[in-house]
């Protein structure tokens, strides 16, 4: 039996009882993670479909994420509304966006299906913004 690597959660960009959505690295590359919801069981599983990025796609989530977390200080200090971001990073994170979502798609045929195992990295109680993750992978056949 292999020992399973701790891998970097890059992104979280949706959460309900864990990590469900966004960028992580499996087998040291990023990868775009999707939780797959149990209809059976009426819950989100521990299972997720994991879509290989290229660089571009990955620096493109990553831009918009550091706007998230500016935009995310400046609420937290009293200092912004709205969401998802600050006025002044509105129109790169739109066009952003407009790209990512037609590159972040789950391909049921060719993506990786895998079980994840989420733990926060560092002391507990931390805010939503400054929260780290690491997650471990075991590919599902």
């Amino acid at each position: 039996m292999s020992v399973l690597e701790r891998e970097t959660v890059h992104t979280v960009n949706d959460y309900c009882d864990g990590p469900r959505v966004g960028v992580a690295d499996f087998k040291g590359q990023p990868h775009y993670f999707e939780c797959i919801f149990d209809e059976a069981a009426d819950d989100w599983s521990s299972n997720f479909w994991l879509h290989s990025l290229e660089p571009e796609t990955f620096n493109l989530v990553m831009e918009n994420w550091s706007f998230w977390e500016r935009w995310r200080d400046a609420f937290d200090d009293g200092k912004a509304d709205g969401h998802p971001c600050l006025p002044g990073d509105q129109a790169k994170y739109q066009a952003n966006t407009m790209v990512l979502k037609e590159r972040l798609r789950i391909d049921r045929e060719s993506d990786i299906r895998a079980q994840g195992l989420f733990e926060i990295v560092g002391p507990p109680g931390q805010p939503t913004n400054k929260r780290q993750w690491t997650v471990t992978w075991q590919e599902i056949p």
